[in-house]
């Protein structure tokens, strides 16, 4: 069994060209897509909720199963960017058979089942904690009720080894991280690693819109961030934007290997990458990987410089810290005044664990607290 795992998508506009991708694609069994937002909808509203809200081209679904691929994830942060009714929308069109990670909590916490010469594979979607995820099984509201499946969630642990007892190969597909940085958190490299603990085969994640590295773990891969396969954005300048990667896993009764393909995207077109960018790339960050002082160092760095972000953020929730330059801080967000305040901010900063993790980390380190 051979399956494709790729990363988020996002088509705002026309649909891309394929280019050498043909064979990638018809010889899996399997090719797996993150679909980043729900399709466009002329009476669908927008939700409530701290950062943008974004929708995609309705031919999408289509499009993607004419080029071969027939597994989504829904569960990452946009899936419920326009309520419910954009959500199962997006389900109808891409198919429900074909989609995990999202609807009700029996849909989106139940796993999909492969099955091909007497193997059997089972793949859980699941993201950090973002607007509209599953959290509060005990909240009986209707919108509580549909959505995203939290890798978090205190049954992730069990339905793992339960899962492992019935299949051969537990594949997790995450979606989490801090974004656009190159490195994960240690945060997420330990939970991931829990996972293979209790009987996950492999690890692999996405959302941070950019690659990061991956490494073997009780000689199972996990891998951080695949990048964004597409994903149409006008003015993104970085070009880690556009380049990605996509892991082939080939599971047979003997064992599970992997390799990976880099791929690269423009506006128009999506293409393997023959120019060694990524592959060198990849040498530079696994580097650092590996070293942990050096890597530690890169991390503490990165969470660092998102403090100014986050203080942001909490501004424009109507919340602010005290610190001995809290003068000199209101100077500087003044502009921000005239932003309307909303505890959405607030309440993402604290219950996503991607944001937390990063606040707690700079706020450890800056203090010098243990």
């Amino acid at each position: 069994m051979r399956i494709n795992i790729f990363g988020d998508f996002v088509a705002t506009g026309e649909m891309p060209e394929m280019i050498d991708l043909r064979n990638l694609l018809s010889e899996a069994d399997y090719n797996v897509v993150n679909f980043e937002a729900p399709i466009r909808m002329e009476k669908a509203k927008q939700t409530t909720k701290s950062g943008p809200s974004i929708c995609q081209n309705e031919k999408g679904p289509k499009w993607l199963l004419q080029q071969g691929f027939n597994i989504f994830t829904l569960a990452n942060n946009h899936a419920m960017d326009y309520g419910i009714e954009g959500l199962k929308a997006t389900v109808s069109a891409l198919g429900k058979e074909k989609v995990l990670g999202a609807g009700t909590w029996e849909d989106a916490y139940k796993p999909f089942i492969l099955k091909k010469d007497n193997v059997t594979v089972a793949l859980l979607a699941l993201t950090h904690c973002e607007f509209g995820t599953l959290t509060d099984e005990y909240d009986k509201r209707n919108l509580a009720q549909y959505g995203t499946a939290w890798i978090n969630h205190p049954k992730i642990d069990g339905l793992i080894v339960r899962l492992k007892g019935k299949v051969d190969y537990v594949i997790v597909l995450a979606h989490a991280g801090v974004e656009n940085i190159e490195q994960p958190l240690p945060e997420w490299r330990d939970r991931y690693k829990s996972m293979i603990d209790l009987g996950c085969d492999a690890v692999i994640a996405s959302h941070p819109h950019i690659i990061q590295g991956y490494e073997e773990y009780q000689g199972k891969p996990i891998f951080y961030s695949l990048g964004n396969f597409f994903f149409q954005k006008d003015k993104q300048k970085r070009p880690s934007w556009y380049y990605n990667i996509v892991v082939s896993l080939d599971i047979t009764d003997k064992g599970l290997s992997y390799i990976f393909t880099p791929l690269v995207f423009d506006n128009t077109s999506i293409k393997v990458d023959n120019n060694e960018y990524v592959r060198d790339y990849m040498k530079r960050i696994l580097t650092v990987m590996s070293e942990e002082d050096k890597y530690i160092e890169y991390v503490n760095k990165k969470c660092r410089e998102l403090s100014s972000f986050y203080d942001y953020m909490f501004y424009a929730s109507g919340y602010f810290g005290f610190n001995s330059k809290l003068l000199v801080k209101r100077l500087i967000m003044l502009p921000y005044r005239l932003i309307k305040k909303t505890p959405a901010h607030l309440m993402n900063n604290i219950r996503c664990e991607s944001h937390r993790w990063a606040i707690l980390r700079n706020i450890k380190n800056r203090n010098n607290i243990q």
